[in-house]
């Protein structure tokens, strides 16, 4: 399964979010960064992938539940997020 995330993306969470640190928002800190690009914040793409499975109606009836998100690349905006 796939989704993308936009840049807007990223802008509308930080406002949310409080968390405004430029490797998220800024393509020249993103462009020298040890990443290359502006990346995605992490936990926008775990909020983004739950959405995208539908959790709250697998989480409808359990009463305890553990997720455990182990990320083995950066996310960048506008590429395919793959889940």
């Amino acid at each position: 399964m796939k989704f993308r995330l936009t840049k807007k993306d990223g802008l509308d969470y930080a406002k949310k979010s409080g968390d405004f640190n430029s490797i998220h928002l800024n393509s020249l800190v993103g462009y020298n960064s040890s990443f290359g690009s502006e990346i995605c914040h992490g936990t926008l793409v775990i909020i983004k992938s739950l959405k995208f499975l539908k959790i709250n109606k697998i989480l409808k009836n359990k009463k305890n539940l553990n997720l455990i998100f182990n990320f083995k690349n950066f996310f960048v905006y506008n590429e395919n997020t793959y889940i």
